[in-house]
């Protein structure tokens, strides 16, 4: 893997990800600590639901019962904090 240096015109996308929790923020009309807490928690939350409550023959219904919003919140955390990843 080559380490160099994040070109300056990616940083704050890298530390944002295009305002993204401001984008949160408005949609779900939560205040930034809300958004702050949902972020951090909801990696761990998304993967306790999939071990103990997920069954191929209802995905469907999973998703959209049991994950709902918490697939936002998860998939932006990723984002949020795969910048090495990303580089």
């Amino acid at each position: 893997m080559i380490n160099s240096t994040t070109p300056s015109f990616l940083s704050s996308f890298l530390e944002n990800s295009f305002h993204f929790k401001h984008h949160l923020q408005d949609f779900f009309h939560l205040d930034i600590e809300t958004i702050e807490t949902k972020l951090a928690a909801t990696q761990e939350e998304i993967k306790n639901l999939g071990h103990k409550d997920f069954n191929w023959q209802e995905a469907s219904a999973f998703y959209r019962d049991r994950v709902g919003e918490l697939y936002l919140f998860e998939l932006g955390a990723w984002h949020l904090s795969s910048h090495e990843y990303k580089s």
